[in-house]
């Protein structure tokens, strides 16, 4: 009986109508408080964006990290045991491999503090400077690699070429698929997983069939390191479009 009395009074209830002043007055003050302000998101120029980048994280932050990344190559290659010159390979492939945890810190680091929150409100890109902050780690992980290859080549009679695809590969297919991951909000959760077994398998590699490896190397490395390349590109083209509609 009570709900048929409170239906009722609903059903004869007058609402009264709201002047439209009061409407557009509303929406008004809500566009102002919602709109957004003015990120950076381009630059023109290079030289800019590594200004920035260094005035961002401070350029004993980037040398620490940097020194820390050679040191780490130049490590995997002084620990390489009296008989490596069939596991040179496999170490440089593992070296590698460690070398692209240095530079994925950096995004989960900069994914913790909450950089995808900071990008909507802060006065420069933080997700630009992140992807300057991994190219310029890579680019001195590359250095590493390469000195640590240059080495090898010659005290060994493996070609060169050999032992640059053993290095750069396992590096540049592990950063690009953590951006990619990273881009889709799954880095966290399969982070372990990716480089536990690329670290298993390298090791096994190692132990069991480098001179497979070497031979696989030799034979496909050009056409591998070329759709490394091709996937590389086109996960950093992604990230770069994907940042252009935050």
């Amino acid at each position: 009986m009570e709900v048929k009395k409170e239906r009722i009074r609903l059903e004869t209830l007058e609402i009264p109508d709201i002047p439209e002043d009061d409407i557009v007055e509303v929406i008004t003050n809500v566009k102002e408080l919602l709109q957004k302000r003015a990120v950076k998101k381009y630059e023109s120029s290079i030289l800019k964006s590594l200004r920035e980048l260094l005035y961002v994280h401070g350029w004993k932050s980037i040398v620490l990290q940097g020194g820390l990344t050679l040191l780490v190559a130049l490590a995997v290659w002084l620990c390489l045991p009296n008989g490596y010159k069939m596991n040179s390979v496999a170490f440089l492939s593992l070296g590698s491999s460690l070398l692209s945890v240095a530079v994925t810190v950096e995004v989960f680091r900069c994914d913790i503090y909450g950089m995808k929150e900071l990008e909507m409100a802060s006065p420069y890109s933080p997700q630009r400077m992140l992807m300057w902050k991994m190219l310029l780690l890579g680019g001195i992980s590359f250095l590493g690699i390469l000195i640590i290859a240059v080495s090898i080549s010659l005290q060994t009679d493996i070609h060169l070429l050999t032992l640059l695809y053993s290095g750069f590969i396992p590096f540049l297919l592990l950063n690009a698929f953590t951006l990619h991951l990273y881009a889709h909000d799954q880095v966290l959760q399969v982070f372990l997983t990716v480089y536990g077994f690329a670290a298993g398998g390298l090791v096994l590699l190692e132990l069991f069939g480098v001179g497979y490896w070497i031979g696989f190397l030799e034979q496909y490395g050009g056409q591998l390191f070329l759709a490394v390349l091709v996937y590389s590109g086109y996960v950093l083209w992604d990230h770069c479009r994907r940042n252009l509609h935050v």
